[in-house]
């Protein structure tokens, strides 16, 4: 189980209630704009995606795509990831964010507490 806090941030294992948060930052245009591949359509699209994540944490103890919070007031901000790139065993460092918590450093945050 992840959970790693940082000055600002709680980095954590997703859990299913966290489909909604990641309904919204997955079908927001401007986050999506760069990574490609289809929004969900339904939350139960965002369910099916948290559920494959379950599989990835339990292969693979340490990695996978990881919930962050505010620590003042629990707001999902979006995520941050380390995960195996394209089958290989480098290890990629990755992060999504909502849109309205760009430009404060919490993906700079993010990748140097992994």
């Amino acid at each position: 189980m992840m959970k790693i806090k940082t000055e600002r941030l709680l980095i954590r294992n997703f859990e299913l209630s966290d489909a909604q948060n990641i309904f919204e930052l997955d079908t927001d245009p401007d986050v999506m704009r760069f990574i490609g591949g289809k929004m969900p359509e339904s939350i139960e699209d965002s369910i099916a995606t948290l559920k494959r994540q379950f599989i990835y944490y339990e292969k693979h103890p340490g990695l996978g795509v990881f919930a962050c919070e505010l620590n003042e007031t629990n707001d999902f901000i979006g995520w941050g990831a380390l995960k195996y790139l394209d089958k290989s065993e480098k290890i990629e460092v990755g992060y999504r964010l909502k849109k309205k918590f760009w430009g404060y450093g919490y993906a700079t945050e993010i990748t140097k507490h992994y």
